[in-house]
């Protein structure tokens, strides 16, 4: 029987004057399941918590900071922190994409959720040995890549990477295999040579 190969989850555009990459966010379903049950009860939790929240701060305007019950407060604030980062992770899970523009003077970095996304551009001069990294040792629970990268940029599962300004390693490329990662760092250097590996 004939394996056929997967076809490739980036897509790459020559823009002319630049070269753009776009890799999705990708799709695992089960944690999407799990994801609109726990959002599903605490919007139910949230909501339940509104009304001591309501008596707290009435409390504090009747009998000063001093008759203030803080538990409510800081429960309800904690609890939102935990749902705002919950929804974003669903957001990335399911409209998610990576986008990665690349041209003579920079490199730019983006994840994008419905086309909004802050970027990180870093200078073409100042980058140094464009290269694949390896996977990360598997075990234990990990959370979609696109959750664990939104923590910092310094620090990604990145498949590919380059060495910038000597000081530090950029990581892209969070939700690829090493294969298209290979694919994906030939795109970029038949078109930048200049975006040498390390031999």
């Amino acid at each position: 029987m004939l394996v056929k190969p997967l076809p490739p989850r980036h897509v790459s555009k020559d823009l002319g004057n630049s070269f753009l990459i776009s890799i999705p966010s990708r799709k695992q379903w089960a944690w999407v399941f799990f994801l609109v049950v726990w959002l599903s009860f605490w919007a139910m939790t949230e909501i339940l918590m509104a009304p001591p929240l309501i008596r707290a701060v009435v409390a504090t305007g009747l009998g000063g900071p001093n008759n203030l019950d803080w538990f409510p407060i800081v429960w309800t604030a904690v609890w939102t922190a935990i749902g705002i980062f919950s929804i974003y992770v669903f957001l990335w899970t399911v409209a998610g994409r990576e986008i990665i523009e690349i041209n003579g003077q920079a490199i730019r970095i983006r994840l994008a959720i419905l086309g909004l996304g802050i970027a990180k551009e870093y200078e073409a001069q100042e980058i140094r040995w464009l290269q694949i990294f390896p996977a990360a040792e598997a075990g234990g629970f990990r959370m979609p890549s696109g959750a664990e990268r939104s923590f910092t940029w310094s620090r990604g599962e990145g498949r590919l990477g380059f060495d910038y300004d000597s000081k530090k390693y950029v990581r892209f490329g969070i939700d690829i295999d090493e294969a298209e990662a290979h694919q994906i760092l030939a795109e970029i250097q038949q078109r930048y040579p200049q975006h040498k590996s390390k031999s």
